[in-house]
């Protein structure tokens, strides 16, 4: 409607039909859409506000009549980046500088807390700094929905997060985008393009998976996460159950089963701590247990420390341990 050069009367249209049918959410959508447009955003939203009950049902419809400023400006940027167009992509931004200095209103808002620094980032990253484009978006990712938009269109600024992570010059931003991922991967498990950036962040870190399988790859991930924090992840099932998950999978994933080894030890040693604390465990079984445990814990003198303890040696052997 608004498309055709005449606001005012699709407003009024627009007013009469929700007089009559207050529940029509695409009416709804339509009159926000025209506030929007008109620069009227501060009253698109009290609209919003004052019909809540009639639209809050449907909720794709609600988030994009969100949509603000500062979700335009952020993809009009994307388009003049890829054009390559230099000037334009100065212009845009610099507009944008003007605009959160002097600005005002929920939109301008918008665009001071988050439109900005996508914006900056995005710059950032086209020229190579991917460190940079890091440490402007990683503090705003929880932010980013106030921009407006569904969240599959949103689903844009954390895929570049993830890439621009992938890319930094940084180790902490590389292990910082395979959580990103894993979070992905938690809140939708079938998404076989979260395997396949799964499977580049591990190629990124020149480690090299020798399975085909983007499930085995995933399970992997998973698996070696647990293990290192020491926890279980309910989100994947815990570490028992990716472990099974990424065997079966691929039986023949040769460092999946190195895998699976430590988790057996990590379990052994949880049976042997319970065991211990029970007090069913004699002086020189203790001895062991605890060499055992320097082990598992990741010291890398832990095997030697064994040998100590055998003969008795345990200071030296708890030294040693913990090089």
């Amino acid at each position: 409607m608004k498309s055709k050069g005449n606001s005012k009367g699709d407003e009024r249209s627009l007013d009469m039909g929700l007089e009559l049918i207050p529940t029509d959410t695409w009416a709804t959508h339509a009159l926000a859409h025209v506030l929007e447009m008109e620069g009227r955003q501060d009253e698109g939203i009290e609209f919003m506000k004052k019909t809540m009950e009639n639209w809050k049902g449907d909720y794709e419809a609600a988030l994009n009549v969100y949509d603000t400023e500062a979700f335009s400006d952020t993809h009009m940027l994307m388009s003049t980046l890829g054009a390559e167009n230099e000037e334009l992509t100065m212009k845009l931004l610099d507009s944008l500088r003007k605009y959160v200095r002097d600005g005002s209103g929920y939109s301008c808002e918008v665009s001071r807390t988050v439109g900005l620094a996508i914006c900056e980032a995005f710059v950032e990253a086209d020229k190579g700094n991917f460190d940079k484009a890091v440490a402007i978006l990683k503090p705003l990712r929880y932010k980013v929905d106030v921009i407006g938009g569904s969240g599959a269109q949103r689903d844009v600024y954390e895929l570049f997060l993830i890439n621009a992570a992938m890319h930094s010059q940084r180790k902490e931003d590389h292990q910082f985008a395979r959580c990103l991922i894993a979070e992905k991967k938690a809140k939708k498990d079938n998404a076989p393009l979260t395997d396949r950036l799964m499977a580049q962040a591990w190629r990124k870190e020149g480690f090299l998976l020798s399975t085909t399988s983007n499930e085995a790859a995933k399970m992997f991930d998973a698996s070696l996460t647990q293990v290192v924090a020491h926890l279980d992840d309910d989100s994947v099932g815990g570490l028992q159950n990716s472990v099974t998950r990424m065997l079966e999978a691929d039986p023949d994933f040769a460092l999946g089963h190195v895998v699976a080894s430590i988790f057996e030890v990590k379990n052994s040693m949880d049976v042997a701590q319970s065991l211990a604390s029970k007090g069913k465990l004699n002086d020189r079984e203790m001895l062991h247990f605890n060499a055992a445990k320097a082990l598992a814990a990741g010291y890398l003198f832990g095997m030697y420390a064994f040998g100590l303890e055998e003969t008795n040696f345990y200071r030296e052997a708890e030294k040693q341990a913990r090089k």
